[in-house]
């Protein structure tokens, strides 16, 4: 369970600022990673060119969890301001397994997409 007494405006707004400037760095890199990818027909080319390739994998997956510390910060954010304060907890957790089954979600294409599995 998510306690309100941790959610902490300052840390918060650190967390997506860093996110938001990783991304902005990121998301045009990989726009041209994908420009120059030979011959990337299907989407297992695509996610497996750049999740497999050594350094820019590692970037990705730094990527991919800097946009979740994102999103939750956002949406947590909105929740706190619109949602009446007895039912925050339970939006706010549901929230969180929204975003926990999301990330299982894209886990399962990428072990999907594996070519070393």
């Amino acid at each position: 369970m998510l306690s309100l007494k941790r959610l902490t405006g300052s840390k918060a707004h650190l967390w997506q600022r860093i996110s938001a400037i990783y991304l902005l760095l990121y998301i045009p890199l990989m726009a041209l990673y994908i420009a120059f990818l030979p011959e990337t027909n299907s989407l297992e080319n695509i996610v497996g060119n750049l999740l497999y390739y050594c350094f820019f994998g590692y970037l990705s997956i730094v990527a991919y969890l800097l946009l979740l510390v994102h999103v939750w910060i956002g949406g947590r954010d909105i929740l706190i301001d619109y949602i009446p304060r007895n039912r925050l907890t339970l939006w706010l957790n549901l929230y969180y397994l929204l975003l926990i089954v999301v990330t299982a979600d894209l886990l399962a294409l990428i072990v999907s997409v594996n070519p070393y599995l």
